[in-house]
């Protein structure tokens, strides 16, 4: 088997990040933001200035729309994939790829760096690798590596995996059986969620441990579930002022987003302390029970007062757990 290329991860990040910024506003799970907050991330990821951030990021977008187009058009395209510092794409192919990219070239947005290199298998090859794979009805995880060329199958039981492979037709040179355990999908969770009988607030860590978690009213209750799972209860306070506890969510991904009952989840960019809500500041809160509605911070409490555009400005507490 090949030896696994060390540098893979670092380019695969590379690809997600060069498409993904540009398609922050909308892309999936309806996740917020707007192109000066990507251009400004970006900017600092990569140490470009603003107007080479948004050039990058064009291009990022236009590389997504060739990769698609060659792997309809050419049988020996072996994939795409950005890399950075400096910004460029990678376009291969099975045999001469200087000449095949050349025939392209009017797919080619003007100005985009591309590198044209050689890789021995083609995409379609390795795609139909990774099914004859699956088609041996294995216990396994089974990803098309573009980069290195190869089918990476992961499994507790690799011996298993490459004895029922030997009885195939699957060329074993496209193949890298590792030992290691299975993926497990990983659910995003964040402020906004129904929880048992109450509504998420935002996602916490410990600064001690570094456990992740989120926040709700402690006048709920401390055993909480999402989707049957258990949300193990941490602390909490319910005395005087205090209305809040705090949970981990072992099998969640914590985000920093949060529903905000009208159909979109929002990134939460910035956290206010109770030192810098104004009295008379106009606040938004969202709770499954009352929904979505505008407050107006009068000093101790917070009372429900119009309805208004306006943006998701601050929380007077933490707990989300208004119903």
């Amino acid at each position: 088997m090949r030896q696994r290329h060390k540098f893979v991860s670092a380019f695969v990040f590379s690809l997600l990040v060069g498409t993904s910024l540009s398609f922050s506003s909308t892309e999936a799970n309806g996740v917020d933001g707007s192109s000066e907050q990507d251009a400004i991330a970006y900017s600092k990821a990569f140490g470009v200035d603003l107007a080479e951030a948004v050039r990058e990021m064009d291009w990022a977008t236009q590389a997504a729309t060739l990769e698609s187009e060659l792997h309809s058009r050419e049988l020996s395209f072996s994939g795409l994939w950005i890399g950075h510092q400096p910004f460029h794409v990678s376009v291969a192919f099975t045999g001469k790829a200087g000449d095949t990219l050349a025939a392209y070239s009017a797919l080619i947005p003007t100005g985009m760096p591309v590198v044209a290199r050689t890789l021995p298998h083609s995409q379609v090859e390795l795609e139909s690798a990774a099914a004859s794979v699956l088609a041996a009805h294995v216990t396994a995880d089974v990803n098309v590596d573009v980069i290195a060329s190869v089918v990476h199958v992961v499994s507790p039981t690799p011996d298993v995996i490459r004895s029922k492979l030997a009885a195939t037709a699957v060329d074993e040179s496209m193949l890298e059986v590792e030992a290691g355990d299975l993926a497990k999908p990983a659910a995003n969770f964040y402020g906004g969620l129904t929880i048992s009988a109450c509504t998420s607030g935002f996602s916490v860590a410990n600064t001690n441990t570094g456990a992740l978690g989120f926040v709700t009213a402690a006048h709920c209750s401390n055993t909480q579930t999402y989707q049957g799972n258990n949300l193990p209860y941490q602390l909490g306070s319910f005395f005087g002022p205090n209305d809040e506890q705090w949970h981990t969510t072992p099998t969640y991904a914590d985000r920093a987003w949060f529903n905000d009952g009208l159909g979109t989840i929002r990134v939460v960019h910035q956290v206010f302390g109770r030192d810098q809500v104004a009295l008379g500041q106009f606040l938004c809160k969202y709770g499954y029970k009352t929904g979505y509605t505008y407050l107006e911070e009068r000093g101790t409490f917070l009372h429900p007062k119009c309805h208004r555009d306006i943006d998701h400005r601050a929380q007077r507490r933490q707990d989300g757990g208004w119903r």
